[in-house]
């Protein structure tokens, strides 16, 4: 109960000079003296006297005009007295209007001490518009008193609750119209709370930040009580207010800073509660600091700042008993944080702390977060001891069950996980992860059979499989299509292969993956080559099977498989180039390749594709270079092909390494019964000719044409040529003698090359003719060097066209089946031709005529396209003898 100062309600307290406030006129003398002895009494302070006196006059004189006058007195005399009850008893006895409402603010203040609001409110209605005239205050506070009785009976808790908010909405009412200036602060205090009550948060807020500038005494208290409304409606405004408070550092600090902390956590005002630790910690109470601790490391955790959240929240576990309720929330986001950032330590930290028994729902879902992470970390032993205590419990036992089943499975006890994972197929049927479920239980099964290899294991799988398949409404198109193809390699393992088959060919008729698609079609192909040697069936399904995706791991034994029954098996011949891209395909997928295999498939690209490449790749995988000094003879051959197709692609280095390994052989095993050192000397020749190593070229050259009687070899009659040819380039203009020996043997070299002529090694015996006939005619006498050389090349018709002996016969005759033969006969023919005359013109003294005509034969004989380096060099020489003498 709030009583109001008394210097609100001025009370008329009896003293001689305000006794003329009463209407004490006496009527006769008896009533002067009687007047006359209580004002003595009283100015003498004898009240017990002065109340006696008025209460034996009242006694004997109850119609006495005085009457209602003295109740009066001596009613504000026991309000004096502070004596309510004999003061409200006097005023409740004043009869008439006038002397009532002279006391009436000392009448209504005595009900409202008493707490008689209702009486307050009935007494006070007759008297509203008293002393609006002639005295503001007082008529101020005759309505204050009645809109604050209003207020009390609006919260007096023994009315009802419509009562009450009418009483309140009246109040407000009566309040809010007294004027401003007159306003008293206890007016404003109640109004504050009316607007409280009545849910006019913003109002009874402000009011109250009104009042804290007012009464500077309860400054602090008044911005509580407005921060503590702020929070119904404007809970930053409410923080900002209590902050204030915590500047002023009073009495209501500590719960400023509390209530501040709580609305700072709650906006999500993280970043603020953090910043405002140091604050807090000076101004909370030791018993709430750990709830600080706890907020922050609620607030470091929802900024994702955990190692700070696990600083804070261990530091307020370590002084948490009283906060049961946070200390589970904290052990829970402590679990959070360890599950998230995978800390075992961390985790078996908190599971530390939870009680034995009676856990609840969210203690067992962090020992399942904590088995599942120690699964995944594969401490195996950890999670099963976790997967066991919740299975015990009985909770959450479908995911429980699966977890335990799967870590049997990944321990690869695949027994104890089939079996669990059936207990949970048939406990669980609508268990939402029922289709992963199966697939363990089939693969479990799977791991059993391929194991065990026993037809009984396998016959369980396929019991497995169709107990899979009977739950298709849980299986999704692809798990049901994975099963039936296991189903059908199964079949296929026992050898069941018409099931195996149908299986296969139903699968092909749903929408498969392309892998699946694939392994349908390769399962087909070994059902078909194995369980009824149908190769044609075979080859179609490995084919489709390489087409859905020419990339799967071992497609080079499927490449393989294929050749061989392309090469073996087929009727009326095979394709050779399909052949051969299989062939190559298994070679890319390092499968092993037969060396006869490669060779075929070299053979096939140098000669059939033209793909001297892929020739040289197949041959260098067969005849691995540091090998061949061991194993150079049986691949004589091939690595004589090798080295030509290194020469054909201009990787004339490796033709010369390979040729010179081969060399080697020969030299270290001449007893083995070697095909082609001729051919490989000869090779030699050319590429150190090539690199202008003249002196290895001859030599190479001069081995080839060693103990070889005849030129009839290509071979042999290139390389006589050509090492007449780097003999006569080394000699210098002093050396052409005749009697010099190495002429000489030039000459025999030459001139046995014109003799021992064959048309399959042509142009080589025509141009040793032709150099035959410059050497020769350069050892003559200048004087007689025309005459000479056109007997010469006269001579050298005459033999290139005879047709008496054997071997011209025979030269002649394999012209007419060699069209290629034939035109370098031709063409060296004309240029023969052309030379006798160009030479006759020279002998007859450089005539005109003849040069002009051997000048056309040889220009017209230039513009073929097809003249090789021989013969374009010796044409344009003659062209530019015949220019210059003119």
């Amino acid at each position: 109960m709030r009583f109001f100062s008394k210097s609100f309600v001025a009370l008329a307290f009896l003293t001689s000079s305000i006794f003329s406030d009463y209407h004490l006129e006496p009527t006769t003398e008896q009533e002067a003296f009687f007047i006359r002895r209580i004002i003595e009494y009283y100015e003498e302070n004898d009240f017990q006297l002065f109340q006696k006196e008025i209460e034996n006059f009242l006694t004997a004189h109850p119609k006495s005009a005085l009457k209602d006058d003295l109740l009066a007195l001596l009613a504000d005399h026991f309000m004096k007295e502070e004596k309510l009850d004999q003061a409200l008893e006097n005023y409740r006895k004043i009869n008439s209007f006038e002397v009532r409402q002279k006391v009436i603010l000392n009448y209504l203040q005595a009900l409202y001490q008493a707490q008689n609001y209702e009486e307050l409110l009935q007494v006070a209605e007759p008297h509203l518009d008293a002393f609006s005239s002639n005295n503001p205050q007082s008529h101020y506070h005759l309505h204050f008193l009645y809109a604050e009785s209003m207020y009390r009976l609006a919260i007096d808790p023994s009315k009802n609750k419509k009562l009450r908010i009418e009483n309140a909405q009246k109040a407000i009412s009566l309040l809010e119209k007294l004027t401003s200036p007159h306003k008293s602060l206890e007016a404003s205090y109640s109004l504050a709370h009316l607007y409280y009550i009545t849910k006019q948060f913003a109002k009874s807020s402000s009011l109250y930040l009104e009042l804290a500038e007012k009464d500077p005494s309860e400054k602090e208290k008044n911005l509580f009580k407005a921060a503590t409304i702020q929070m119904h409606f404007d809970k930053p405004l409410a923080a900002q207010t209590f902050m204030q408070i915590c500047h002023i550092g009073k009495d209501h600090a500590e719960d400023a800073a509390y209530n501040r902390m709580i609305l700072l956590f709650d906006l999500d005002k993280f970043s603020e509660l953090i910043l405002a630790k140091d604050q807090l910690l000076r101004t909370l109470s030791k018993e709430k600091k750990p709830l600080l601790h706890f907020l922050l490391g609620q607030s470091h955790f929802q900024r994702k700042d955990l190692k700070r959240s696990i600083v804070e929240l261990k530091t307020f576990l370590s002084n948490a008993s009283n906060f049961a309720e946070q200390q589970q929330i904290a052990l829970f986001t402590l679990a959070e944080i360890a599950n998230t950032q995978e800390d075992l330590t961390l985790f078996d930290e908190v599971i530390s702390q939870f009680p034995k028994e009676h856990l609840d729902e969210k203690m067992h879902q962090a020992i399942f977060a904590h088995g599942v992470l120690c699964k995944k970390k594969k401490l195996y032993r950890e999670a099963k001891e976790d997967f066991s205590r919740l299975l015990q419990a009985a909770f959450n036992e479908e995911n429980v069950l699966f977890e335990y089943a799967h870590l049997l499975f990944e321990l690869e006890n695949f027994q104890e996980s089939r079996e669990h994972f059936l207990k949970l197929v048939q406990q669980f049927p609508k268990a939402s992860d029922l289709a992963s479920s199966l697939n363990y239980f089939v693969q479990s099964s799977l791991n059993l059979s391929e194991k065990s290899q026993t037809k009984e294991q396998q016959g369980r799988l396929i019991e497995d499989i169709r107990l899979a398949l009977d739950q298709k409404k849980h299986l999704s198109a692809e798990d049901k299509c994975a099963f039936t193809y296991l189903l059908a390699k199964t079949y296929y393992q026992l050898n069941s292969f018409k099931e195996s088959k149908k299986l296969c060919n139903e699968l092909l008729h749903e929408k498969l993956s392309s892998e699946l698609h694939r392994e349908c079609h390769l399962l087909l192909s070994n059902i078909y080559i194995n369980g009824f040697q149908d190769h044609e069936s075979f080859r179609k399904h490995a084919e489709k099977a390489l087409e859905s995706d020419p990339s799967f791991e071992n497609n080079g034994k499927v490449h393989l498989a294929l050749f061989n029954s392309y090469l073996h098996h087929t009727k009326n011949g095979f394709d050779k180039a399909k052949t051969a891209r299989h062939l190559f395909s298994a070679i890319n997928a390092k499968e092993n390749i037969k060396k006869e295999n490669l060779f075929w498939l070299a053979d096939f690209f140098w000669k059939e594709e033209k793909d001297m490449q892929k020739a040289i790749q197949i041959l260098e995988l067969a005849l691995p270079l540091e090998t061949l000094k061991e194993t150079a003879f049986p691949y004589e051959e091939e690595i004589i092909k090798l080295a030509r197709l290194y020469n054909a692609v201009s990787q004339q280095d490796k033709c010369l390494a390979i040729l010179e390994q081969l060399e080697v052989q020969y030299l270290q095993y001449p007893d083995k019964n070697w095909k082609y050192p001729k051919q490989v000397r000869f090779e030699l020749a050319k590429q150190h000719e090539r690199k202008e190593n003249f002196e290895k070229a001859v030599i190479y050259y001069d081995e080839v044409v060693k103990n070889s009687f005849s030129f009839q070899e290509e071979h042999i009659a290139k390389s006589a040529l050509q090492a007449a040819r780097i003999r006569l380039n080394s000699l210098s203009n002093d050396d052409f003698k005749v009697d010099n020996p190495i002429i000489e043997k030039i000459l025999h070299q030459l001139k046995n090359l014109t003799i021992q002529r064959s048309l399959i090694n042509e142009p080589v015996h025509f141009e040793a003719a032709f150099e035959y006939v410059d050497l020769r005619s350069r050892l003559e006498n200048p004087s007689n060097f025309a005459e000479k050389k056109l007997s010469l090349l006269e001579k050298m018709k005459q033999k290139f066209s005879s047709k008496n002996s054997i071997i011209d016969k025979e030269y002649h005759m394999a012209r007419k089946g060699n069209s290629d033969k034939q035109v370098i006969y031709s063409t060296y023919m004309r240029l023969l031709d052309s030379e006798i005359l160009a030479t006759q013109a020279l002998v007859e003294q450089d005539n005109k005529e003849l040069k002009d005509k051997a000048q056309i034969a040889f220009k017209e004989l230039q513009s073929k396209s097809s003249l090789n380096p021989f013969l374009q060099k010796r044409i344009e020489k003659n062209i530019s003898n015949l220019t210059l003498k003119q």
